[in-house]
């Protein structure tokens, strides 16, 4: 079964993926962009992916327990590159849909449950919706922790991205928060809803849904990488006045309120 992480960036995306990561029957890649390039040729596919790689200041494979960084995550992470580009070569002459990347992806990993996590792909969920078999989770956060976090990068370990230079304030953060959860709200039905913060608060409940969904034993998922959420982030009137008139109505639909 091939599946789908996304959500707007700082929603908890890569927790999530952590989270599935823990379960034997569950292997998602980590912003490797693979579903970004369906219906490639396998050449163009196998370029993209060599720099996906190479572009991640992290590693794009990690079994979901202990430091997603070490030195063994990140030598998981070059097997996995090399075992992908070589299970790629049995489709060199088709173009790579979702049934060839599932095939891909299952021969490296051996798992029931296979994917990929990249926030952006919540901007193309419309597309990725109409995929026959493709299981899509997308999770959501309050806009207060969302703008924080986001905020906290931009001005820190992201400042160099100059894709990143316009969401340097509250209001152009909450703007793409509104926008990704106009996207989920139009096509709830057909994927998985998670809140981020019922999945800290009851991460037992939120793994039943994720277990039902990819039809796979919820027990089989270790909570222990789950915590207790930060306190919500409090703004001037002025902000939360200016990011309230964005998101009020994204904000009802999910039940968030703004102080």
């Amino acid at each position: 079964m091939l599946a789908l992480l996304t959500g707007c960036p700082r929603s908890g995306t890569q927790l999530l993926t952590r989270l599935c990561n823990t379960h034997p029957e569950v292997r998602i890649t980590m912003e490797f962009g693979s579903l970004r390039t369906l219906w490639m040729p396998p050449k163009f596919l196998a370029l993209h992916q060599i720099h996906a790689f190479w572009s991640r200041k992290f590693p794009i494979i990690h079994d979901g327990h202990g430091d997603w960084r070490s030195r063994r995550a990140w030598l998981s992470s070059y097997k996995f590159l090399l075992r992908f580009l070589w299970a790629l070569r049995r489709f060199r002459y088709q173009d790579v849909g979702p049934r060839q990347l599932e095939s891909v992806y299952r021969d490296v990993t051996g798992c029931k449950i296979v994917g990929d996590k990249l926030p952006a792909y919540v901007l193309s969920l419309e597309q990725y919706v109409l995929i026959e078999n493709l299981k899509v989770v997308v999770i959501h956060r309050h806009p207060a922790a969302v703008i924080r976090s986001y905020l906290e990068l931009v001005q820190g370990n992201w400042r160099r991205i100059p894709t990143l230079n316009r969401f340097n304030n509250e209001v152009e953060v909450a703007k793409l928060w509104a926008q990704s959860v106009g996207i989920l709200r139009r096509h709830w039905e057909s994927v998985l809803p998670i809140s981020y913060e019922r999945l800290c608060e009851d991460p037992v409940g939120e793994c039943r849904k994720l277990g039902e969904w990819f039809d796979i034993e919820p027990e089989g998922f270790d909570l222990s990488c789950v915590q207790a959420p930060k306190p919500l982030p409090r703004f001037s009137d002025e902000v939360l006045g200016q990011i309230r008139e964005v998101v009020h109505e994204e904000c009802s639909f999910l039940g968030y309120e703004l102080d």
